[in-house]
């Protein structure tokens, strides 16, 4: 597998140290991002007025071509009356001109005489007093790196004739797990995970939904290597007549031991935080309702689709070394098929809203308007809904169908260098053998099931 880009970002100075200036030469030089092939190169502008800051922020925000940019300054947060650091006008000025046009990224690092943990809609945090260029660096490359994580891959990789990525459901507790450490170093690269959960000697990421939900693992064939995760959080009905899903209950029922195993082990180095997690009471169906004020927001909308009838995409996560190759696409499609195949007539997910056009091309529709977290995990999310509503005009379930071909005949769908079977749904080891790298054990799978 291979693959290469460069991820360049304009990093705005307002009112900072004289000695920043200086530093220009060494903070645009390009660097690495940690566990990727990519690289980041980050062109530095010094604004001397506000005004001229919201112009040169306007301008770019009005390009049709996204601009990621990273705005440092020390008139980014504000002090509370109890004393706590908020942000300030000017950073919610900044956020809101972001809002128009969602493609374009931008964090926001604060300058500050401390060094307080979290502040809520800053994405990064430097100490005036012991700034040196290299924490700059650093803090600049941490800011870019979740933005890069956020925007489409700019150099898709490509994949090799012996390569081939296969997505199923989660099939052992250590697997799981595997998943829940690579959410934790994704979503914490991310800065979307809680204080405890970030600063957890597990290092995993866990929360009462994973008890309520089937997981699903995107592995190189050949290694057997994550390189991908996600679930489906949903009410799962205990048989289903056809399905890619014989015993739905059964797999919840396996996945939801697991997750708690896990927990027990944590709990037994000390680390009680995902037992907590685990046991934490809620009414809620999907974790849309628990992040964010989704539910109340949106309460007709759930009212006119009953939870049962349901179900929420969650936690898609790719490893970074392995972005751009269509794992995300994988995971999605094996969801929705899954989905449809348990009978469900929609789909929810919440987003960032650069990942909404995304999420458009599998179907999903925006929910109209934004909804904040209720958790400091990110600055603005949005509610997204796909209609899993048989009808010949519906194309997602059109796909949903096909997939379903393959996930109940081999257990998996898979991904090789043959792009015209995976984005043409023509499956080659049910219509040509001879391109098919996977061909004998797809055929393989399905004699084992017609014989079991």
């Amino acid at each position: 597998m291979s693959g290469n880009g460069t991820f360049q970002v304009h990093a705005l100075v307002f009112d900072g140290s004289d000695s920043l200036p200086a530093w220009k030469e060494y903070l645009e030089k390009e660097d690495s991002i940690d566990g990727s092939t990519a690289r980041l190169q980050v062109k530095m502008q010094w604004v001397a007025k506000a005004d001229q800051l919201i112009r040169i922020l306007s301008d770019s925000v009005a390009c049709a071509q996204p601009r990621p940019i990273i705005l440092l300054s020390e008139k980014l947060v504000t002090r509370t009356e109890e004393g706590n650091w908020r942000a300030s006008p000017l950073a919610r000025k900044v956020r809101e001109l972001c809002i128009r046009n969602p493609a374009h990224l931008c964090g926001l690092i604060a300058v500050l005489n401390e060094q307080p943990h979290r502040i809520t809609d800053i994405d990064g945090i430097l100490t005036k007093g012991t700034l040196t260029k290299e924490s700059l660096k650093q803090g600049l490359l941490q800011v870019a790196t979740r933005m890069w994580l956020k925007s489409p891959a700019s150099a898709p990789l490509s994949l090799a004739n012996q390569d081939v990525i296969l997505v199923r459901r989660v099939q052992s507790v250590a697997e799981l797990k595997e998943c829940f450490s690579l959410r934790h170093r994704v979503y914490d690269t991310l800065g979307y995970l809680e204080e405890p959960v970030s600063r957890s000697a597990s290092r995993i990421d866990m929360d009462s939904f994973d008890t309520k939900a089937v997981h699903f693992a995107a592995l190189d064939q050949r290694s057997q290597e994550l390189l991908g995760t996600a679930r489906l959080v949903a009410i799962f009905p205990p048989v289903v007549g056809q399905s890619v899903t014989p015993d739905p209950w059964g797999a919840l029922r396996e996945h939801a031991d697991w997750a708690k195993t896990i927990a027990r082990q944590a709990l037994l180095e000390h680390d009680n935080v995902f037992h907590e997690k685990i046991t934490q009471s809620t009414d809620l169906p999907f974790p849309i309702l628990f992040n964010s004020n989704f539910g109340t927001k949106y309460s007709m909308f759930m009212n006119a689709h009953p939870p049962a009838l349901g179900g929420e995409i969650s936690r898609v996560v790719v490893s970074p070394s392995f972005r751009g190759l269509g794992i995300s696409a994988l995971l999605m499609r094996a969801v929705i098929s899954t989905a449809f195949h348990l009978q469900k007539k929609f789909l929810l997910l919440e987003c960032v809203p650069a990942h909404a056009k995304m999420y458009e091309k599998y179907g999903f529709r925006v929910i109209e308007g934004h909804h904040c977290r209720a958790q400091d995990l990110d600055q603005l999310a949005v509610g997204m809904s796909l209609s899993l509503e048989d009808h010949p005009f519906n194309q997602s379930v059109a796909i949903a169908k096909t997939d379903g071909q393959m996930l109940g005949k081999s257990g998996f769908l898979c991904l090789c260098c043959n792009t015209e079977c995976w984005k043409r749904r023509e499956f080659q080891f049910l219509h040509n053998e001879g391109r098919c790298p996977l061909a004998q054990t797809h055929l393989g799978h399905a004699l084992q099931s017609k014989t079991g």
